[in-house]
């Protein structure tokens, strides 16, 4: 089996890349009829649509309209049912950079907002989105469900805002991933945390039967549609429960969040160090420290969220043999520093060519300062990554470089060049067959993780 080329062409990247940018233009507009219909449709709270999905939808617009550079699916279509975040039909621009027609496929619970969307899409020059309203939706087509399973998990270190941690948690968001599903609260602050609650349940009395469930916790708070319980130690979960834990040390909380595996996690701590030791110490997409659930920022941001779907759906299966051929060398290449693996590379090539190997590695990790906010993003390479036969050699390089292994088909033009610098220190291995591995292809290669810290009301409070 060969692996099809895209057919998107540059010259339809640059056409389209205008029409991106007036669509982030006119969704943003338009925002608060989405946020009214969603309110109406799916209960959704106005907030959270404007705040969150509408936020990260014109955000990736935006990055896509800037990105020049062509995706790889299998599928053209996009699934929409009634448990899907509005936000993924942002997902449009990246199929659009694979596809030159794209499918929302939905169900009648989302068919209004899908409807509106792609008639805003046809008003900007994009007639070949359509939608399709389905009982049933394909199967093969891209749907999100599997891909957002783990939540939001809350810390609230010694030296943090009890008050305003509570004050955003009883308020955070309804929908996966941002929901928030589990608080950890160090153990000096615990009943602190626990008390604020309180008083705030106080304010907005609920009706809600508590004793049953009260028998299974220490503490059980019913608050804007959320049951926080403490000490839980019942076998029922229910989707409306927020498990409260204590930890004692960082060490401790690290663990935890190594086993609980959340997409994000909302840190409140004022001590500048410790919260770095936190936030950089988790494999988490999102980390606000001091804050929860803002997405201002650089418009690559957005891709801590949709990288998720972009890295999952543009994969292709390769053969063991393949991936080991790539993975026994990896794991002796990424020991090395960069002007030792840059050596390597440059001692083939004087074999091959006799020039010198020159390039300077191109990170597009990024900070941002602003008001009072900093926005880190961390991107980091899938390993190993398949190659298509269009990429040019200084990006092959470049990867090699960063320590990231390279399958690379068999058709490509290098084909001959790349078989002549293969040898048993670099990780550049030719693919052969298909079988059970998944690799992702070097359209979608990078996971972006993104810190943001609000550090304006640190010595305030």
């Amino acid at each position: 089996m060969k692996y099809a080329e895209t057919n998107i062409t540059d010259i339809y990247i640059e056409s389209i890349s205008e029409k991106l940018k007036n669509l982030a233009k006119v969704l943003d507009e338009n925002k608060l009829m989405f946020a009214q219909i969603e309110f109406l449709l799916r209960n959704t709270p106005v907030d959270e649509t404007l705040n969150i999905d509408l936020c990260l939808i014109i955000q990736n617009l935006k990055y896509c309209s800037s990105l020049h550079s062509r995706k790889f699916f299998k599928e053209n279509i996009l699934a929409m049912h009634g448990q899907s975040p509005l936000s993924v039909l942002g997902f449009v621009a990246q199929m659009l950079l694979s596809h030159q027609c794209v499918t929302i496929a939905c169900t009648k619970e989302v068919a209004v907002t899908c409807h509106l969307f792609v008639t805003l899409c046809h008003d900007v020059g994009l007639p070949n989105i359509k939608v399709a309203f389905l009982e049933e939706l394909p199967s093969k087509s891209i749907d999100v469900e599997q891909l957002f399973k783990s939540s939001c998990v809350g810390v609230v270190a010694e030296r943090g805002d009890v008050e305003s941690a509570v004050d955003a948690f009883l308020t955070s968001a309804t929908n996966e991933p941002w929901k928030v599903r589990r608080i950890l609260v160090q153990e000096s602050v615990v009943y602190r945390f626990i008390n604020t609650i309180e008083w705030k349940t106080k304010l907005k009395p609920s009706d809600m039967d508590l004793e049953e469930i009260k028998s299974k916790s220490s503490n059980a708070f019913f608050v804007n549609g959320k049951l926080f319980l403490y000490e839980y130690c019942g076998e029922e979960y229910r989707e409306d429960f927020v498990i409260i834990e204590a930890y004692r040390t960082n060490k401790e909380l690290l663990s935890l969040l190594a086993r609980y595996k959340p997409f994000s996690v909302s840190l409140w701590c004022s001590d500048v160090s410790e919260s770095n030791e936190i936030a950089y110490g988790i494999d988490a997409n999102f980390v606000w420290i001091n804050e929860y659930g803002t997405f201002h920022g650089p418009n690559k941001s957005s891709q801590a969220y949709y990288a998720v779907i972009d890295n999952y759906y543009s994969r292709v299966y390769v053969s063991m043999s393949d991936v080991n051929k790539v993975t026994t060398i990896l794991d002796t290449w990424t020991k090395l520093d960069v002007e030792r693996r840059l050596e390597i590379l440059n001692k083939a090539l004087k074999r091959v060519e006799n020039v010198d190997f020159n390039i300077n590695i191109v990170d597009d990790s990024f900070v941002e300062v602003d008001s009072g906010k900093i926005c880190v993003g961390i991107e980091v390479e899938e390993n190993p990554v398949l190659y298509h036969r269009n990429f040019e050699r200084n990006k092959v390089f470049n990867s090699l470089l960063k320590g990231t292994g390279v399958i690379y088909l068999v058709g490509s033009e290098e084909v001959d060049f790349y078989r002549a610098i293969e040898s048993d220190e670099i990780p550049l291995k030719p693919f052969t067959d298909t079988g059970a591995c998944e690799v992702v292809t070097l359209y979608s290669a990078s996971k972006l993780r993104v810190i943001r810290t609000n550090f304006g009301t640190i010595y305030a409070n």
